[in-house]
């Protein structure tokens, strides 16, 4: 399959799988409480360590080596079961030390349930990570949709029958379980499940090193709900988490479908001795034409939109999703890099980089979460400020990479930002002040948003953007396929 092709079904894995996800977590919404939301928030974000050691980079291993065959794969399988296995009982004992740190019995029950996730999630990794391998991104998405889609039923009903919190632990167990069972068909031998152990030191040297590195990365991610958590209880935990999700939502389909198909391209270029420069100045371009215009849009419009989504107790969000869209729009400097030094055997750098962001980031949360919730939010934009800075210095020298260079390739896109946030400023201004109730907030989410398209678009479009040329160039052939059909044609 080719990049295009890849891109297409990891784009859409991406998007169908997250739009389901959030629609579920729109209902959940108005169903549960921010404090059951909470705790179910600072329970996964306490299981992050235990998620990374338990997949070691043995996925990235199966998917950047250079030949694969039975035994290495026998031995990556036999390792995950070893390592996820270990992580797993760890889990089951420590649920009720957490739960003593938290001081709440909940955080144990959800522990207990969710270590389970530990011995199924082993055997799908191989499969998941060869399907990866062959860019076979149109499998992936089928059994995501299906294990996504298994999670939103799940966790709504139980939810409806009263399972407050724990309906989301739930669905969480039975959506792993959905896809252990949708991977299995495309399991090409079953003597992949034999126990093997050959070559277990070079699997081991590289995933350790992934594994540290992601160790860092996460712990950094997971820090606000932690101690969001731990010192304002777990309803500040439930907003936040509710706030993150909000504007990930928004970034995380499109970065999510360039990084599964990034490094096997990159892989591939850097085998054949090409330079990757052009191919992190295209990464700019698209990703903040797309991000800066759609962000930009969730800043301005964040009251209608958690209003209309997730009802008026959930308002006190609104400035939390404004000052984390700021840090977003730094993604696109970062989003891909650790692929990218990784294509260029600059992993160490790698670690230097997110260790240094990753202990700034939790001591800046730290001190923030002892002032307020909006304080943590601008402590995650000054990481992510920093965060910047650590790549550029070291990824600019290692690709040739001029400032001229990259402002070259984000203009047009800064100028699609300016064109959005003038549009709904515009119709802000023209419907007037609200008077608080649904529809006058959906009516002004719905014209904010078009208004807000429409500009982004039109801006692009004129100043010849290459996302929107590369949009029109495929847009043609199925307009000469559609126009013959069209009355009077």
């Amino acid at each position: 399959m080719d990049f295009r092709h890849s891109f297409f079904w990891s784009f859409a894995n991406r998007h169908v799988t997250l739009a389901i996800h959030f629609a579920s977590n729109v209902a959940l919404a108005r169903l549960l409480s921010p404090e059951e939301i909470g705790v179910y928030s600072v329970v996964v974000a306490s299981l992050t360590l235990g998620q990374i050691l338990r997949d070691f980079g043995l996925g990235a291993y199966l998917v950047r080596a250079d030949t694969v065959d039975e035994p290495r794969v026998r031995t990556v399988f036999t390792l995950g079961m070893l390592i996820s296995g270990a992580v797993g009982l760890c889990v089951v004992a420590l649920a009720e030390p957490a739960a003593a740190f938290y001081d709440d019995e909940r955080v144990a029950r959800a522990l207990t349930v969710l270590a389970a996730n530990f011995f199924l999630l082993p055997l799908n990794m191989p499969t998941l990570a060869l399907l990866r391998r062959d860019m076979r991104f149109d499998l992936l998405f089928r059994a995501n949709l299906l294990a996504t889609a298994a999670y939103a039923v799940s966790a709504v009903s139980l939810a409806v029958a009263g399972a407050g919190y724990m309906s989301m632990v739930w669905a969480a167990l039975i959506q792993t379980a959905v896809m252990s069972l949708a991977v299995l068909p495309h399991t090409v031998s079953w003597r992949r499940f034999l126990p093997h152990l050959g070559g277990w030191r070079a699997v081991l040297g590289f995933g350790g090193l992934v594994s540290f590195t992601h160790c860092l990365t996460e712990l950094g991610r997971v820090a606000p709900d932690i101690v969001i958590g731990r010192f304002l209880g777990f309803a500040p935990a439930g907003l936040f988490s509710r706030a993150q999700g909000t504007t990930r939502f928004f970034q995380q389909p499109l970065m999510g479908a360039v990084q599964s198909v990034c490094l096997p391209a990159l892989t591939d270029l850097t085998r054949r001795g090409e330079s990757l420069a052009p191919a992190f100045l295209l990464k700019l371009s698209y990703l903040s034409a797309v991000l800066w215009p759609a962000l930009a849009a969730v800043g301005l419009l964040a009251q209608p939109l958690v209003f209309v989504l997730f009802g008026e107790r959930w308002l006190e969000v609104v400035p939390l999703i404004q000052v984390l869209v700021l840090g977003s729009l730094l993604g696109v400097f970062n989003v891909l890099n650790a692929d990218f030094l990784m294509a260029l055997d600059r992993l160490r750098d790698e670690v230097r980089v997110t260790s240094i962001h990753s202990a700034a980031r939790i001591a800046l949360v730290l001190g923030a979460a002892q002032l307020s919730l909006e304080a943590v939010a601008w402590s995650l934009l000054a990481a992510r400020l920093l965060r910047t800075g650590l790549y550029q210095a070291v990824l600019a020298p290692r690709l040739e990479l001029t400032a001229a260079a990259q402002l070259g390739a984000l203009w047009r896109s800064a100028a699609a930002v300016l064109a959005t946030a003038a549009a709904i400023v515009a119709v802000g201004a023209a419907l007037g002040p609200g008077e608080g109730d649904w529809s006058e907030a959906a009516l002004r989410l719905a014209a904010g948003a078009a208004a807000g398209a429409v500009a982004a678009l039109a801006t692009l479009a004129l100043l010849r953007h290459p996302l929107a040329t590369e949009a029109a160039r495929l847009g043609r052939p199925l307009l000469r396929r559609v126009a013959p059909r069209m009355p009077g044609a």
